[in-house]
């Protein structure tokens, strides 16, 4: 693992060496959860969502909480940040054990997501400082922020996450009903599902498999 060359970066220094490489340790590598990113991806999640969460707010707080809640999903899913691991140029830092290399897991968008939350709870801890860890999220999202409209889902389990989120159980029960099917001419299908929370209907979304109606669905429902 070259420290020097992931300070540079993502512009921090570490104190504690050993902690910026458990950031990049994944379990395969060592299963001692002390020693791998697993519990730092957990809270670096949370601190990117405040971040992204300020942040969003800030620039229109005239927005609805749906259209801020699939802001903010677009901007935290899988595959931005894997893209800006790729960016940072670093990712191929990360410490694997030969099960995880046999598996071909190691270049998949989950673990530079992964990653990238770790190296942000990694931050905060070392600096004991959120001002730190803010300043890591932002200086790579900033500029995806401008093209936040054009994000598109690549999994609509994205969506269909955020909206489990704005309606968790088990006070709100939300269920993905298959309204209709339909041939189309050039024989592709077109399916159309309806989301029902608490037993009312929600929203309603299409797409060319049951699976994209229902992110579509839950996107209409988020943008309500």
């Amino acid at each position: 693992m070259d420290i020097e060359k992931i300070e540079k970066a993502i512009g921090y220094s570490f104190k504690n060496k050993e902690l910026l490489e458990r950031a990049f340790t994944h379990k395969s590598y060592n299963a001692n959860p002390q020693k791998n990113y697993e519990s730092l991806e957990f809270l670096g999640d949370s601190i990117i969502e405040l971040v992204i969460s300020e942040k969003l707010f800030k620039m229109d707080p005239t927005l609805s909480e749906g259209k801020l809640t699939s802001q903010r999903a677009a901007l935290v899913m899988k595959p931005t940040l894997a893209s800006v691991m790729e960016k940072l140029g670093i990712d191929d830092q990360m410490l694997f054990g030969q099960d995880a290399i046999n598996a071909n897991i190691i270049s998949d968008d989950k673990r530079k997501c992964d990653l990238f939350e770790a190296i942000t709870a990694a931050i905060y801890l070392d600096s004991n400082n959120m001002n730190k860890a803010k300043k890591f999220v932002l200086k790579n999202l900033n500029k995806e922020i401008p093209n936040i409209s054009k994000l598109a889902y690549s999994n609509p389990a994205n969506y269909k996450s955020e909206l489990n989120k704005k309606y968790p159980g088990p006070q709100y029960k939300v269920e993905y009903k298959l309204k209709e099917e339909k041939m189309l001419k050039d024989n592709s299908h077109l399916f159309v599902v309806e989301i029902y929370i608490n037993g009312e209907l929600s929203a309603t979304g299409s797409g060319n498999t049951i699976k994209k109606a229902q992110g579509e669905a839950a996107k209409n429902c988020l943008n309500k």
